[in-house]
């Protein structure tokens, strides 16, 4: 009789063990995943400069704080709307006045904070800023690429063979080198910084044919992948090219994108996939390892306007979206 009791208590015992351990490790799990929150979320005034009403006033409303231009279009003509917009180390936000021919400058708060004119000639596809604060635009109907300080002052410009680029994505800076990603995901060099002088890569640079992948600070390519079943997977190769495939865990997937590496190695990926009938935006946030941190689920979704770039990361770990929506812009700023 007291062994059987004996045996019996040990099996509660062993069941009530498992189960602590068990919920231990479920909250361990659960406790993990980081959380981010919209700390930051502004909207952005619009003119439009094809309005009537607006025209006569276009150069003392373009001066009003943080007003972007827009050209809504017709059945002849495109809509022109901020193309794109970038972060600096200080976590400041440019965005590009693509219809107005300006930069306008946010706080890290999402305050407006000064604006940029440039010349009328220029036009202003895509944004970059460097370590140094020094500001770069692609012109993509002259092939340019502008180099200007931080109060607007021309520092640089070289031209860029477009044949290599075809359908463009965002440009972005790694070390001392600026890139444009193109349709396959490969990183075209278009210009290099120079003792902080902005320079045009060398011909043998130019005729190299860049393996696939896009390049980050610790020397790793990253390349998105979409199966036909709608799952997605990091691929990644290093400097011994050696490539591991780091599966994004979520099914459904219509697109991904690599959006940047931390300087902790921390890599992010945007997605888009149909969850309960309709499109759902997320990004995707992993550790250096490959493991799995963070999902950040995007409720503004209204991308009226076309724009190279959904969104960037600092190196602080914060989130930026800017989305050009219809009536006016969002700006929202994700963190932990």
């Amino acid at each position: 009789m007291v062994d059987k009791y004996n045996r019996n208590l040990g099996k509660v015992l062993y069941v009530f063990c498992a189960t602590i351990i068990l919920s231990l490790l479920v909250e361990s799990k659960a406790s993990s995943e980081e959380t981010y929150k919209r700390a930051v979320s502004k909207n952005i005034t619009y003119q439009d400069i094809n309005s009537s009403n607006q025209t006569n006033e276009l150069n003392q409303t373009s001066k009003k704080q943080g007003v972007l231009s827009v050209s809504k279009g017709s059945s002849q003509t495109m809509s022109v709307g901020p193309e794109s917009f970038t972060t600096d180390i200080n976590g400041n936000i440019y965005i590009c006045d693509t219809a107005g021919g300006t930069i306008q400058i946010f706080s890290p708060r999402g305050n407006y904070k000064s604006e940029i004119s440039l010349d009328k000639n220029i036009v202003i596809n895509d944004i970059a800023v460097d370590s140094a604060g020094r500001i770069y635009i692609y012109d993509s109907i002259e092939n340019l690429l502008h180099q200007f300080t931080q109060d607007g002052k021309t520092a640089g410009r070289i031209n860029i063979s477009s044949a290599k680029i075809g359908a463009r994505g965002p440009m972005h800076i790694v070390g001392d080198k600026i890139y444009i990603i193109d349709a396959d995901q490969r990183d075209i060099l278009i210009g290099k910084i120079t003792g902080n002088v902005l320079a045009a890569p060398s011909l043998e640079e130019l005729a190299v044919l860049p393996d696939i992948g896009i390049n980050a600070p610790s020397g790793r390519k990253y390349f998105m992948e979409v199966s036909g079943d709608g799952a997605a997977a990091v691929k990644i190769s290093g400097t011994n090219n050696l490539i591991r495939n780091v599966k994004v865990p979520v099914s459904g997937v219509l697109s991904a994108t690599f959006l940047k590496e931390d300087k902790k190695g921390n890599f992010y990926v945007q997605i888009e996939r149909i969850l309960n009938g309709e499109l759902s935006l997320e990004v995707y946030k992993f550790d250096f390892a490959g493991q799995y941190v963070s999902r950040i689920d995007l409720t503004d979704k209204d991308y009226f306007f076309w724009t190279v770039r959904f969104m960037d990361v600092d190196d602080r770990e914060n989130l930026y979206q800017f989305v050009p929506g219809k009536d006016s812009g969002k700006l929202n700023i994700y963190k932990k």
